[in-house]
């Protein structure tokens, strides 16, 4: 379960920028167990930085997974800030989850190397690694430390001391390993190992959500492909789809490939939904709704939102640009990040919505730019929505502060977590 993440210095993020999954004390929300909400939409308007924001959390999974077998530091998938001299310095991950313990690690690395790295567990250094070696905390036991060690010596400057952990299973570092492994999941597509994965977990599950979603599919099915002619490597799998009428119950066999995209992607998503839901994870979506319908949507939120159906507190972080997901879905104030932009310089903001004390609903002020998020579009005319066109308004008053341009759209005084 993610409680909180940050990142300073990746593409358009320049300063420290992130969300938290924690409640908000003045609203209650839809939270999972230990006062984290199990959703959390992001909004904001085109080029704002929500697909930064997703893929620096995927580039950080990608680094812990992968960086013990990299073989030259071009490989580290970090892309220093592109605006305010941010080549010049480093990019910092920063993220916190619970796994059984509480853990929190921090990495930092510039011109592909690791310059600082640090796990801890219930607010207890395990281990700091920086330019003069590798330190423990006291809990650690001498066995894992000599282990942790000798990883560390086998270590390359851009590979991620947690990540060389991993070959030898350590104890103190295999749990927060596994979470990013298993743990942290991004709603990509078109990998049949996702749906087989969710199959093998709870395939009845995962039938009765596209059953649900109305896609007409009743089953599906996964085969060897066994014919590189056509592109496939002899091992990979390929998917089909058994589709199932009343004045046809033999049903037709559909390939995946034929399916429309929404009908793919709701079935990735379903999958990746039954494994977090499975064992309490988290998954990453860029814009949610893309390419499904807005009842699609609704449904695979109430599924996450709903704690008989999510017992083990599994979350759905998503970016979306559909304002009505807010009210059709009830998410509270503590469930809604802004993304904005910042012209002055081109960086991203991200700030909560409890940072406006307006009472309004969250479309309203949304829509009427008073939040922040939003395009700029000042050189022409936006439709009202009454059948005119009007000009249009792009200043919001945050906190009760002085109504300002969104030329500066970071709210004052905002935060990154409530």
């Amino acid at each position: 379960m993610l409680t909180e993440f940050n990142v300073t210095n990746f593409r358009s993020i320049r300063n420290e920028e992130g969300i938290s999954m924690d409640h908000f004390p003045a609203d209650a929300g839809n939270r999972g167990p230990d006062s984290q909400v199990r959703v959390a939409a992001v909004y904001g308007h085109n080029a704002a930085g929500k697909t930064t924001l997703v893929d620096s959390m995927y580039a950080l999974k990608r680094l812990v997974l992968e960086s013990a077998r990299f073989q030259n530091g071009g490989e580290m998938f970090v892309q220093p800030c592109f605006f305010d001299n941010g080549q010049n310095d480093p990019t910092v991950f920063d993220i916190a989850f619970r796994s059984g313990r509480s853990y929190r690690y921090t990495l930092s690395v510039h011109d592909n190397s690791v310059l600082e790295e640090t796990l801890e567990a219930d607010g207890d250094l395990l281990f700091r690694r920086d330019a003069d070696g590798v330190a423990f905390g006291g809990s650690v036991p001498e066995e894992d430390r000599e282990k942790i060690s000798f990883s560390y010596s086998m270590a390359s400057p851009f590979t991620l001391l947690l990540s060389k952990c991993s070959e030898s299973r350590i104890g103190t570092t295999q749990e927060p390993f596994e979470w990013f492994r298993t743990g942290l999941c991004f709603g990509t597509s078109g990998d049949p190992a996702v749906i087989e994965r969710a199959l093998s977990v709870d395939g009845g599950r995962f039938l009765t959500m596209l059953r649900r979603g109305d896609t007409g599919i009743s089953d599906i099915r996964l085969e060897e492909s066994g014919s590189s002619a056509q592109g496939f490597a002899p091992s990979a799998k390929r998917v089909f789809l058994v589709h199932r009428m009343r004045e046809d119950p033999a049903g037709c066999l559909f390939r995946y490939e034929d399916e429309s995209s929404g009908t793919q992607r709701m079935m990735y998503l379903s999958a990746h939904l039954v494994w977090v839901l499975s064992n309490g994870g988290t998954l990453v979506v860029d814009e949610l709704e893309r390419s499904l319908h807005p009842m699609l949507v609704d449904y695979l939120i109430g599924v996450v939102q709903d704690p008989e159906a999510n017992p083990r507190g599994a979350q759905l972080i998503f970016t979306t640009h559909d304002t009505g997901i807010v009210g059709r879905n009830g998410l509270g104030r503590d469930q809604i990040w802004i993304a904005s932009r910042n012209p002055s310089v081109g960086v991203t903001v991200i700030y909560p919505f409890t940072n406006f004390e307006d009472d309004s609903d969250f479309e309203t002020l949304y829509m009427d730019s008073r939040i922040g998020g939003v395009p700029n579009i000042r050189e022409g005319l936006r439709w009202s929505g009454a059948g005119r066109c009007a000009r249009t308004s792009s200043s919001y008053s945050p906190r009760g502060g002085p109504r300002r341009s969104t030329s500066d759209p970071t709210p004052s005084g905002a935060r990154r977590s409530p």
